[in-house]
């Protein structure tokens, strides 16, 4: 064990960190992009406190439809072993 961190300490550390500055930025651009969207949903829908059902049906579909990406990027990311077990 010690022999490994010996030779790959330094390139571990270095991937932690590199790690941990995207997961930052990602989660600081999801909430600083996300809430306000949120907020705009539910100030927007049917019923709402501003309702505005033209604004609404438009993010609504834009935030379903890159709700699914990440869905669709694992579909064909799985499609090459399904053809390996079939």
């Amino acid at each position: 064990m010690s022999e490994f961190w010996n030779q790959w300490g330094n390139v571990v550390i270095e991937g932690l960190g590199q790690t941990l500055v995207m997961v930052f930025v990602a989660l600081g651009l999801s909430i600083v992009i996300g809430i306000p969207l949120g907020v705009l949903l539910v100030i927007a829908r049917p019923g709402g406190v501003n309702s505005n059902l033209p604004l609404y049906s438009i993010l609504n579909s834009i935030i379903n439809v890159l709700r699914s990406l990440p869905f669709i990027i694992l579909l064909f990311l799985i499609l090459p072993v399904t053809k390996l077990i079939m």
